[in-house]
């Protein structure tokens, strides 16, 4: 017969409890920091608006450049 030592051991229980924690700093780290960004957003638009300076707001996506031609051969943007 084989002996059975056990399963993975303290070393692995360690190794996990330690990214349970590491996870649960990053998450709570992460819902700070997106509670801090929505409470100052409307101030910053606020600001924005009393000095006249608001800019358009982009959109993040890139005007395209290429030309498809379909079947008929006709080509558009």
């Amino acid at each position: 017969m084989t002996d059975f030592t056990g399963g993975p051991g303290f070393d692995a229980f360690v190794a996990t409890a330690l990214l349970t924690l590491v996870v649960i700093g990053l998450s709570w780290s992460v819902t700070r920091e997106l509670r801090k960004a929505r409470v100052n957003a409307p101030q910053d638009d606020a600001a924005d608006a009393a000095d006249g300076s608001a800019a358009a707001p982009e959109t993040g996506v890139a005007e395209s450049t290429v030309e498809i031609e379909d079947e008929d051969g006709d080509t558009r943007a």
